[in-house]
C-alpha cells in the first residue's frame, strides 16, 4: 500500500533533480554553481531512496534503498561542507577536504 508520504517524497526528489538540472544548464559555469547543482541532485537521490521506504517490499529491497538513501545524504553533506569552504575562501582547504573525503569513503564502505 502506497501512502501519501511516498508521493510527497517522490515529488520532492523529482523537483530536486529538475532544479539541479536547470542550474547546470542555466548557470553551470562556475564551480559554486556546479557544486550547488550536485548538492540539490544528491538531495534528490536521498529523497528518492527515502520514498521507497513507504512501499511494500521485502527486507532486502528495503536495505538496498536504505543504502541508496544514505549514500545520497552522505554525498550531499560532503558537498555542502565543500561548498561552504569554497564560498568562504578558506585558506587551508586541502587538509579539510582530504579529511572530509576520506571520512566519506570510510562511511560509504561501511554501509
Amino acid at each position: 500500500m502506497v501512502t501519501v508520504f511516498y508521493y510527497t517524497a517522490l515529488i520532492l526528489s523529482v523537483m530536486s533533480f529538475v532544479i539541479g538540472f536547470l542550474i547546470l544548464i542555466k548557470a553551470g559555469r562556475t564551480l559554486l554553481n556546479k557544486l550547488f547543482a550536485f548538492i540539490v541532485s544528491f538531495l534528490g537521490v536521498w529523497g528518492f531512496g527515502y520514498s521507497k521506504y513507504f512501499q511494500e517490499m521485502n527486507p532486502f529491497e528495503v536495505l538496498f534503498w536504505s543504502r541508496i538513501s544514505h549514500l545520497g545524504s552522505i554525498l550531499a553533506l560532503a558537498l555542502i561542507i565543500h561548498f561552504i569552504l569554497l564560498l568562504l575562501e578558506v585558506e587551508e582547504k586541502k587538509s579539510i577536504d582530504f579529511f572530509l573525503w576520506m571520512s566519506l569513503l570510510i562511511y560509504s564502505i561501511y554501509f
